[in-house]
């Protein structure tokens, strides 16, 4: 008996010596959390992080079992993780929510996101000229008056405030934005969030007029261009995620935005903002010109016709306190111009510009003021 005591005993212990070898894998716990389980109703998107060292999928189950508000950029994967959530806002007067389970093999998490209800209705302001915000923005350009053309401004949060995001001249029949226009300061640009490709159509605009860009052009040579970059709002989700609304993609040149493009956007935000309060900027695209009336155009995922811009242009308007203004454009062929920097030979006036692009610039200026900044011609002052 106790022989049999002692090969028992030394059974139990052999087994242990051989679980506890170095070589023997460790579990690593499964973790899925959400920025937030509670929004509010205009609130449209978050990460989802994940960490685990297996498979894991994700599903969602709405509390009517009907409606499908919410999607991820992924539903499934491996490792490590930061899922996107993306989802509407919430239009009805009343909370709603969402059960989202994340499943690692036999392991299973479950994270309920409940949003807020929205609240009621207020008229909208009918025109433009009526708006006493946006007649005092700077950065605002003339608007047309053709049918083909709808004005749009975006907003955002920034310090518990209703801010503007970004307004835009969009072209219904063309399908693209012919300027957007948007302030740059700190606030702005502050990294509170990652890059959140929260590819989607914009809410403000009808569907059948943008071109539908989940996926690239499926042209080679062609890139989803921001025209508002996606690195100049990183401050909140949403700000973030409005960058990636259908409307603010042009069918760009790759080398011209990964290239001269994508370095003066750097330069404008890290090197000119720091030097002054405020940057207003202009951006814009040209599908004619006074040399080439001739328009092409480009297929979105599901074959919607949008013209490829023959040019774009930048016009900058900075303000440093108490009271200085000056200006400064940049105009580029949508062509590529090989590795190099901005420089003077692509700068010009804001008058120059003015006359290629058909829009005046910064009609909220005072005059005297506009006149001045749109004629004068300092690029060094920009470019050091």
């Amino acid at each position: 008996m106790k022989v049999i005591r002692k090969i028992a005993i030394f059974s139990l212990f052999a087994i242990l010596l051989v679980s506890c070898r170095e070589d023997d894998p460790i579990k690593i716990e499964n973790v899925a959390e959400l920025d937030s389980e509670t929004v509010s109703y205009d609130n449209t998107g978050q990460f989802l992080t994940i960490k685990s060292g297996e498979n894991w999928s994700i599903s969602f189950y709405y509390d009517d079992g009907v409606s499908q508000w919410c999607s991820a950029t992924q539903t499934f994967g491996s490792g490590d993780a930061a899922v996107g959530l993306n989802y509407a806002k919430n239009s009805k007067q009343e909370e709603r929510s969402v059960t989202i389970t994340i499943y690692f093999g036999e392991d299973i998490i479950e994270r309920k996101l409940t949003q807020g209800a929205a609240p009621e209705p207020k008229p909208e302001v009918p025109e433009y000229s009526s708006d006493p915000f946006q007649t005092s923005w700077p950065e605002l350009a003339t608007l047309s008056d053709k049918d083909s053309m709808m004005f749009v401004s975006h907003y955002t949060t920034v310090n518990n405030k209703s801010v503007r995001n970004y307004s835009m001249m969009y072209d219904l029949k063309n399908k693209y934005a012919h300027w957007i226009a948007y302030p740059l300061s700190a606030d702005y640009t502050v990294k509170n969030v990652k890059r959140t490709d929260a590819w989607e159509y914009d809410p403000k605009i009808p569907k059948d007029c943008q071109p539908t860009l989940y996926k690239g052009w499926g042209v080679n040579g062609y890139d989803r261009g921001h025209q508002l970059p996606s690195a100049d709002r990183l401050n909140t989700y949403n700000s973030n995620a409005a960058t990636f609304y259908f409307t603010n993609m042009t069918a760009q040149n790759s080398n011209l935005n990964q290239g001269v493009w994508m370095k003066l956007e750097d330069m404008i935000r890290d090197r000119m903002l720091p030097r002054c309060d405020t940057i207003y900027v202009v951006t814009g695209a040209v599908h004619e010109t006074e040399d080439d009336k001739n328009t092409a155009y480009i297929k979105g995922n599901y074959g919607e016709l949008t013209a490829i811009p023959k040019a774009y242009y930048k016009v900058l308007l900075k303000f440093t306190k108490p009271n200085s203004y000056s200006a400064i454009g940049f105009w580029y062929d949508n062509k590529s111009y090989g590795n190099v920097e901005p420089n003077a030979n692509h700068a010009q006036t804001v008058d120059e510009i003015e006359k290629r692009a058909g829009y005046d610039f910064f009609t909220n200026l005072p005059k005297d003021v506009q006149d001045k900044i749109e004629a004068e011609f300092k690029p060094t002052e920009w470019l050091k």
